[in-house]
């Protein structure tokens, strides 16, 4: 597992504390007990037409239907972060789809994919940097409000044939976030016990 200065060094946007612990807590005790509907995938344009599919073949979490004020904060914060990533990737952005708050539970996961690609419906097509932050830990062991297992890996992070397909593993701490291009191959790997709690936006491109 590798710590976010390794991220920062081959491009990733990274901040540590984006989120305090308090901050934290309170929206994943809110993530946990919240009514929820199985995630989509999005796949061809005819499945987007219709909304997106449950595929628990290809990604299997929660996406939680959170209160008004606690999505509010949330996307202030993300405004108020989008220039800084505009500087960060030399890109300009536009609004920010989502946030949306997932809950990945023992045996969730999300196969290797990519945000945003060429053939994505036009919608998709726009994203342009995508967002996940942390609300809890990725641990060894079984402790209350970690979880084991559920690392975000993402691939491509080196220019060179021998580490294509390697992905490299981002070890959750709350409260950080981590912003790279939509277009970065990235996966889940199953969550071996816990829940675990993330943050998830796209900033679309003009």
């Amino acid at each position: 597992m590798l710590d976010a200065g390794l991220f920062r060094k081959l491009g990733l946007f990274v901040d540590t504390d984006f989120l305090d612990a308090d901050t934290c807590a309170r929206i994943a005790a809110e993530t946990r007990v919240a009514a929820s509907t199985r995630g989509i995938v999005v796949g061809s344009p005819e499945v987007r037409d219709k909304g997106g599919a449950v595929d628990i073949t290809l990604r299997k979490v929660w996406d939680a239907e959170m209160s008004a004020s606690t999505t509010s904060e949330i996307s202030a914060r993300l405004e108020n972060l989008r220039p800084t990533l505009e500087r960060h990737f030399k890109v300009c952005l536009s609004e920010c789809e989502g946030p949306r708050f997932l809950r990945y539970e023992e045996g969730g996961f999300h196969l290797p994919h990519r945000d945003s690609r060429p053939t994505s419906p036009p919608d998709i097509r726009r994203r342009a940097v995508s967002v996940v932050i942390f609300l809890n830990r990725y641990v060894q062991d079984p402790v209350t409000d970690g979880f084991g297992g559920g690392e975000l890996c993402l691939y491509g992070l080196i220019d060179d044939p021998k580490w294509e397909k390697y992905g490299f593993p981002i070890k959750a701490t709350p409260g950080l976030l981590v912003a790279y291009r939509s277009g970065q191959k990235h996966e889940i790997k199953p969550v071996k016990f816990g829940q675990r709690l993330t943050i998830v936006a796209w900033f679309l491109g003009p």
